[in-house]
């Protein structure tokens, strides 16, 4: 499909979104949030979680605008975090 329609990997992870925001999984940092239980669409166990949100961020590294919104904070400051680096 890439070369069908003559697209570049790094032209299409560099161009195609003005700024990527990676909200890292509870799963990684803050376990104790972390549950499937009760989550209709929350299956995987903590590893996995662990590595698909790895997995998640690794494939935009080298993006020029890419932002890393980790756990040290409460998830209301996360997201407050969040939204200041998009402003």
């Amino acid at each position: 499909m890439m070369a069908a329609n003559s697209w570049n990997p790094v032209e299409l992870r560099d161009n195609r979104y003005n700024q990527i925001c990676h909200l890292v999984s509870a799963a990684n940092g803050a376990e104790d949030f972390y549950s499937t239980e009760d989550h209709a669409c929350r299956s995987e166990g903590i590893e996995l979680a662990k590595e698909l949100d790895y997995n998640a961020a690794a494939a935009w590294v080298g993006h020029p605008y890419f932002d890393v919104i980790d756990n040290s904070t409460d998830f209301e400051t996360k997201i407050c975090r969040m939204i200041a680096v998009s402003g």
